[in-house]
């Protein structure tokens, strides 16, 4: 502060700041200066003037209240007391809960149920009024999953969602290329991560294959990226590379029996282990999170914490990607079918929340992080979806074999042609 006085003309000094969030004490931002400051003025006779900005634009009275008690327990005794003034309508006072959980689903399963009491049962609320606090972004995930089986639409407010997370898009790319020839869209995702793939071999590429198809009506991707990977050139050995680990991939989901030597028999693989174990083989073989902690954080040997921390994360979030797919339950798919129109067709969330209450609401329900919002819808209800995946076998001549099938649901067919998220309006294949 004997700095601060010294380079002040004439006393001109302002001090802004709250006493009660000294988060910058490691540079000497400490509460205590405010006094201090007025001390020093008053026994040189200078006047001080105080302004105290008591008006709260965004909590209740309740809220206002509680929190101030709080604080006047606190560990600073010559904490001055604030009368706060809430600038929300006495309706909005509502009491305040305090709850416990057993861990974090535990916790979003309470919340998901007393945002639907608010809107469904007592009708006091639609959900664009309700908003979750969340100090982690990771740490929406759970609610992501409540909401969705409860029916509640919502948007995550500053980070990415668990589909939009780059490790869960490349690895959601693998599957598909795994799952069709034909989907262009997957191919690309996993082609822009290999190495001497850049985006302008992908512009390219994109207008090669538009060319194609509207030439013929279909374009078979895996045949054609396996006459690019005939070329010997060092493109041509990613590719091929490539090539080769969708082949065996889907060697892993081709082979159901094995020979049992204690039974003397062949004995059926479940589809979970099938599933399971091409899903460690495309991680452990591609190295998925190495290329993904790389992007984010950098090198292991430049900042070895950060990217042992990153990289702990993305694994975490593969391994919640490998049990929902192992485990998915086709009634339960809806997260995923509005990312993979997101993805592919880049629609845009609207933010008219008009008939929230019961209709098809967008905006919804918050997660908050920072309070620095970005539009992104989660969960249903939601718009309808123009996407659809239609499987159905290489075999068969019949049309009473084509159903429409779930982007997960190709684990339990047999070699099938996958004919992706077909939208006459915004994507052609």
């Amino acid at each position: 502060m004997d700095l601060m006085y010294k380079l002040a003309r004439k006393n001109h000094l302002t001090i802004v700041g709250d006493p009660d969030q000294s988060i910058y004490g490691f540079r000497y931002a400490e509460a205590n200066n405010i006094v201090r400051m007025r001390l020093h003025y008053e026994r040189r006779g200078i006047p001080v003037k105080q302004v105290k900005l008591n008006q709260n634009y965004r909590s209740t009275v309740n809220i206002l209240d509680f929190s101030e008690k709080m604080m006047a327990g606190s560990y600073n005794p010559n904490r001055e007391e604030k009368k706060l003034q809430s600038n929300l309508a006495p309706e909005f006072n509502a009491p305040i809960f305090l709850t416990t959980a057993y861990n974090a689903a535990d916790e979003a399963k309470q919340i998901a149920d007393d945002i639907t009491r608010l809107v469904k049962i007592e009708e006091r609320y639609s959900y664009s009024d309700i908003a979750v606090l969340i100090r982690l972004t990771k740490q929406s995930r759970a609610f992501q999953k409540a909401f969705a089986k409860a029916g509640i639409p919502c948007r995550v407010v500053k980070g990415s969602s668990f589909w939009e997370l780059a490790e869960i898009k490349l690895a959601v790319s693998y599957l598909r290329a795994i799952c069709s020839n034909f989907d262009w869209i997957g191919y690309r995702t996993v082609l822009l991560s290999l190495d001497g793939f850049g985006q302008k071999i992908a512009n390219s590429l994109d207008e090669n294959i538009q060319k194609l198809y509207e030439e013929n009506g279909e374009v078979n991707v895996y045949d054609y990226i396996k006459n690019m990977a005939n070329n010997k050139t060092s493109l041509g050995k990613t590719l091929q590379k490539f090539l080769n680990v969708v082949e065996q991939s889907r060697g892993f989901l081709l082979v159901d029996e094995h020979y049992d030597a204690e039974a003397g028999c062949a004995s059926k693989i479940p589809i979970q282990d099938r599933l399971c174990s091409m899903f460690d083989f495309i991680l452990s073989t591609e190295k998925i999170c190495d290329k993904i902690a790389m992007k984010k954080g950098g090198t292991r040997n430049k900042r070895p914490e950060t990217f042992n921390d990153i990289h702990g994360e993305i694994e975490s979030n593969l391994e919640e990607l490998k049990q929902q797919l192992i485990y998915f339950d086709p009634l339960e798919n809806t997260l995923f079918r509005e990312f993979s129109q997101k993805a592919d067709m880049n629609t845009q969330t609207s933010d008219n929340d008009s008939n929230a209450n019961n209709s098809l609401p967008s905006p919804a329900t918050s997660l908050t992080d920072d309070d620095i919002q970005i539009d992104e819808v989660l969960s249903t209800p939601m718009k309808p979806c123009s996407a659809t995946v239609i499987g159905y076998n290489i075999d068969s001549d019949s049309d009473s074999d084509i159903e429409e099938i779930s982007p997960f649901e190709f684990t339990i067919k047999k070699p099938s042609k996958v004919l992706s998220e077909i939208d006459s309006a915004d994507q052609v294949w």
